[in-house]
């Protein structure tokens, strides 16, 4: 299989990564037991690698966008405070306020910051034991890939 070689760059600033790790945060609701045992170093570093291939005008949307996110709640509010800096609940309307927008665009935008943040969370492999996936993942992968009719529920065929 060829692999496209990962930007030697990362695609992602550190204040992206902070962004995006506040993101996680707002995500499980500062889920403690699911974020004790994701290694958000490693979660962060796939979500850059993934980044990394994006063509480079994707790369430079999602690092605005992120950017917005991130600031975006200085314009809004009395206090002056990023993204990361405002207390869970508060992350949590706020990102409730751009999942629900009345308008395409924040919509769009949440939806990739909750794609890139879960498909890199549950990478994590002792999140996937954790949530109870291994079993199934685990039949995929063993599965033969030839036969049509063994579907995923766990091998029963139709």
């Amino acid at each position: 299989m060829n692999e496209v070689p990962a930007a030697t760059r990362p695609a992602l600033s550190r204040s992206a990564r902070r962004t995006l790790e506040a993101f996680i945060v707002t995500l499980v609701a500062n889920d403690r037991d699911l974020l004790d045992r994701a290694d958000m170093k490693g979660v962060l570093d796939r979500a850059d690698a993934a980044v990394g291939h994006f063509p480079p005008v994707f790369r430079f949307a999602l690092r605005a966008a992120l950017f917005a996110f991130e600031y975006l709640p200085c314009l809004l509010a009395r206090k002056i405070m990023p993204f990361r800096r405002l207390p869970l609940e508060k992350r949590i309307v706020y990102a409730e306020t751009w999942a629900y927008h009345r308008i395409s665009l924040p919509r769009t935008l949440f939806k990739l910051f909750r794609f890139l943040a879960v498909t890199s969370l549950m990478q994590d492999p002792e999140l996937v034991v954790y949530t109870g996936y291994a079993p199934a993942l685990e039949h995929r992968l063993t599965r033969p890939k030839d036969n049509d009719e063994v579907s995923c529920g766990q091998g029963v065929a139709p």
